[in-house]
């Protein structure tokens, strides 16, 4: 009998050992990904790999590394194993990653400011409830709070640099929070840069903040974007993308899917993101 165990137990640990194994690189940005308080594990990106990914990829084994979009980029050239859930897709990208099928559709960064100025500012608004950043860095004194590392897409760079000391940059460890907590106090800034998801999350650790801000839309960006699964452009990275797509194209999954990414919206974005999404986005 213990022959018989011993056996089985060797023939296991060579199964294990001979399946490829998946790095997946997971940047600290939660809600996407929570890496640490009570919600650990639990993001919208968390979600999707331990409930649909993982399970999708019995054949491989899994292991997950903390690292910025940044080191993931530069390994993916060179380790053939490595993949990431949640990645924009560029041309540039291209060149050395696999890209999926998109995961899901996501609103792109706006301008998050304090609920009492809104009045303030229906002037600047569209007929969609879109501002623009143009007109508001333009027609008003207003000050915006950034995050000095963080990139806010190529239609906003270009206008937050030439907007001088009406940009106030932040770069202690969660500036991102500490800028909302800013807004919510008052006097330094009168605005900030960031997804609708972004107060919702900090309110669960902050409660000073429900309620007191509100997320617009940004008429100089698309309506919309997609997240994409990517991996290394290699045998093992093609192989991960080909059954990640046979995923996607069932409904029931791409569903709940996109339902942990809009549990994390304001009832007035996660009504937008609805209403784009039922007329095909941007």
């Amino acid at each position: 009998m213990r022959v018989l165990i011993h056996g089985l137990c060797c023939l296991l640990m060579v199964a294990s050992h001979g399946r490829d194994t998946i790095n997946w690189y997971e940047a600290d940005f939660p809600p996407a990904h929570i890496e640490r308080g009570r919600l650990a594990g639990q993001g919208y990106s968390d979600m999707l790999l331990k409930r649909h990914i993982e399970p999708a990829l019995s054949g491989f084994s899994h292991q997950h590394t903390l690292a910025p979009v940044s080191r993931f980029l530069h390994d993916a050239g060179s380790n053939p194993n490595v993949c990431s859930a949640q990645i924009s897709r560029t041309a540039e990208r291209e060149r050395t990653l696999l890209f999926s099928q998109p995961t899901l559709t996501f609103l792109p960064t706006g301008l998050i400011v304090r609920e009492e100025d809104i009045g303030h500012l229906v002037g600047l608004l569209d007929g969609h409830g879109r501002i623009s950043l143009l007109a508001y860095l333009k027609q008003t004194r207003s000050t915006i709070g950034v995050v000095s590392s963080r990139a806010y897409g190529p239609q906003i760079d270009p206008m937050l640099a030439g907007a001088g000391s009406r940009v106030v940059p932040v770069s202690a460890s969660g500036a991102s929070i500490n800028l909302l907590r800013m807004l919510v106090v008052g006097g330094r800034i009168d605005a900030t840069l960031g997804y609708s998801f972004e107060p919702v999350f900090s309110s669960q650790e902050h409660p000073e903040i429900t309620g007191r801000l509100a997320w617009l839309p940004i008429s100089e960006q698309p309506d919309t974007l997609t997240s994409h699964i990517a991996c290394s452009r290699s045998a093992t990275g093609q192989a991960v993308i080909s059954e990640v797509n046979k995923l996607l194209v069932q409904r029931d999954s791409a569903e709940q899917i996109q339902g942990y990414y809009e549990q994390w919206l304001d009832p007035a974005s996660r009504e937008r993101i609805r209403a784009l999404r039922n007329r095909g986005g941007n």
